[in-house]
């Protein structure tokens, strides 16, 4: 400050050479040029990148968005990757000091039988997705945009099994026809693979097909998926192979457990993808699938829109 404001000094040569770029720049472009202190706690935006933060752990949603995600899908109670400046629950997990209430690394304990809301840093969040595949537990997942497939809006909300669509990353490699991080995220729908390839495709065609959908997508028919299975274990059915019937019987029990539209919609998606076929169509194609998930089955009730 006192290089600019004196036009210059003899201690730091350093600091001469770039007060006297700026100050040729400044005569071209302005009448004068004053630097000015400003305290920290008036300036704390630019003091935290003047000391090399915020840090990954350090950014969170605007409140206003996150008051919009808990009207739409719901109000979580834990917030798995916090501080205590930006943590949007009453409970949450920190990635570090700040003596959080349920501990340091969510990813090293048991996550509370509570609703989930996860922001995590980019390289977190493919361990965050296994965990959840592995786990079977629901949550509200944020994620950059260009990460999860390029939506149109930057930051968009995605909720992990009660809902649908959004900090982190983990796109694969768009050169080649199925990077590896691809690949391990679509070995989860097996039966799918399976089907095509007895339909004739061959392995890189199949590869291929199964990795134009964008590596969350993926991770969500995974998860959805797997739960389907062990569904239809616990009922002995055949999860490739079993009727319609059996498919709506499973997305009604989803309904009456309080699942929204839009995570009905995510199941159903995902079992259509591995399921064996119905009469030639997918089992989401079928005409009592739409009517079941447009509320017109016959029961007291359809499956309930998510927008509140």
């Amino acid at each position: 400050m006192a290089y600019i404001n004196r036009q210059g000094g003899v201690r730091s040569p350093s600091l001469y050479h770039w007060a006297n770029h700026l100050l040729l720049w400044v005569a071209a472009h302005f009448r004068s040029l004053r630097a000015v202190h400003i305290p920290g706690h008036l300036n704390y935006g630019a003091d935290l990148l003047s000391r090399g933060d915020p840090q990954a752990a350090d950014w969170c949603l605007h409140p206003q968005v996150v008051d919009q995600i808990w009207l739409r899908f719901y109000r979580a109670q834990v917030d798995l990757f916090a501080n205590r400046q930006n943590t949007c629950c009453p409970l949450w997990f920190s990635l570090g000091g700040d003596n959080p209430p349920l501990g340091v690394d969510a990813l090293s304990h048991q996550w509370p039988s509570l609703r989930l809301y996860a922001f995590p840093p980019v390289p977190l969040l493919q361990q965050v997705l296994c965990r959840i595949a592995d786990e079977g537990r629901e949550l509200l997942l944020v994620a950059q945009s260009a990460v999860v497939g390029g939506s149109e809006q930057n930051v968009s909300a995605t909720a992990l099994g009660a809902a649908s669509s959004e900090r982190p990353s983990i796109a694969g490699a768009r050169n080649g026809l199925a990077s590896p991080a691809r690949a391990v995220a679509s070995q989860g729908l097996a039966p799918e693979r399976s089907r095509l390839l007895a339909s004739g495709l061959s392995d890189t065609l199949v590869a291929t097909i199964q990795s134009a959908r964008v590596v969350l997508t993926r991770s969500l028919y995974t998860l959805k998926w797997r739960s389907f299975e062990r569904w239809c274990v616990a009922h002995q059915r055949d999860p490739v192979n079993c009727t319609l019937g059996v498919i709506l019987e499973f997305l009604k029990q989803l309904f009456d457990e309080g699942k929204v539209a839009s995570t009905l919609k995510v199941y159903l998606a995902a079992i259509s993808a591995c399921h064996k076929g119905i009469n030639g169509n997918s089992p989401g194609s079928h005409p009592l699938a739409s009517r079941f998930m447009a509320g017109g089955t016959g029961t007291d009730q359809g499956p309930r829109s998510c927008w509140m």
